[in-house]
């Protein structure tokens, strides 16, 4: 009984609280000729950079990937022996 009175005076005090408050009409704003560049900007940058995930290749899904070993670049290796250099001395 408690719970619907509280319910009840709540629904009043949402009630008197919209009719207190004014409002307006919404008016959309008609759209101008920068507003039509920006827009298709935008879609057209999407487009770019949207259309090569959405390839065919890029959609190809296997389970099981092939082991294979990583690229080795000898400048690189060589330029970690030096990280031996403490231990040979």
């Amino acid at each position: 009984m408690l719970l619907a009175a509280g319910g009840a005076a709540l629904l009043l005090g949402l009630w008197r609280a919209g009719r207190s408050h004014p409002h307006t009409v919404y008016r959309p704003e008609r759209w101008r000729g920068w507003d039509w560049v920006v827009v298709s900007g935008a879609v057209l940058a999407a487009g770019v950079f949207l259309l090569p995930i959405f390839a065919r290749g890029t959609i190809f899904y296997y389970p099981y990937p092939t082991l294979n070993w990583p690229d080795f670049d000898w400048r690189i290796g060589l330029a970690t022996l030096g990280l031996i250099a403490p231990a040979i001395g």
